[in-house]
């Protein structure tokens, strides 16, 4: 395989271990068997992605993915040119494009959150009565938001326990604030709550939920 990879990079990230993204050259034969064997090397819970070198462009492109990977693909040219090392083949990192416009890449991560968050994680936690995993799901996702909300701030690496504080530092929007900071409260409650007590879990969910859905609101009026 590596006869066909140009470079190979491997990035950190805030949020999770990090990854790998294989440039392959253009005349690269089979490409998707060189991607299915890409993937049988990786080691467990790091992500891959594959391109070929006159697709790097498309790194920058602020495109609709699936609810579980839109934070990293958002994010994934600033880690590439500012948080990654060539561990095989060309540095080629001066070629990849961080996008001009944040705001794009926020829309993007709003419209992803609306339409399949709510579709593939709300309602399928509510129906199963998953109501812890649903409240830390949603924290989760605003912690994501915020990291996307940051770009604008020309702040592209904020690492998860820093980012409540750059939050609050540089979120000029009082209403964004005051969500979030209920939405934590939420969690820390639930944190406290002895296990084998269900207490308020339900109310508590549907409390999240409608401040999730207060927060996207929040998010797109802060994006303009």
């Amino acid at each position: 395989m590596r006869e066909f990879a140009l470079s190979i990079f491997y990035y950190s990230q805030p949020f999770g271990k990090g990854g790998f993204l294989i440039v392959f050259r253009d005349e690269a034969e089979c490409f998707i068997d060189l991607v299915s064997k890409a993937y049988c090397a990786v080691p467990p819970n790091m992500s891959l992605h594959c391109i070929r070198h006159k697709e790097l462009f498309e790194l920058s492109l602020p495109a609709h993915t699936t609810i579980d990977r839109i934070y990293e693909c958002l994010h994934l040219p600033y880690w590439l040119k500012e948080h990654s090392i060539v561990i095989y083949g060309q540095d080629i990192r001066r070629e990849i494009k961080v996008p001009t416009h944040p705001r794009l890449l926020l829309d993007a991560h709003i419209e992803v959150c609306k339409h399949l968050l709510r579709n593939h994680i709300i309602l399928g936690l509510l129906m199963h009565k998953m109501y812890i995993r649903l409240i830390k799901e949603l924290d989760q996702h605003s912690k994501y938001l915020i990291s996307t909300m940051l770009l604008m701030h020309n702040e592209s690496y904020v690492k998860a326990d820093a980012l409540p504080i750059r939050f609050e530092q540089l979120c000029t929007d009082n209403q964004l604030k005051h969500i979030r900071s209920n939405l934590n409260e939420i969690v820390r409650r639930i944190d406290n709550t002895r296990p084998g007590i269900p207490g308020t879990y339900k109310q508590s969910a549907i409390e999240a939920v409608w401040l999730f859905e207060n927060f996207l609101r929040s998010l797109r009026d802060y994006a303009g």
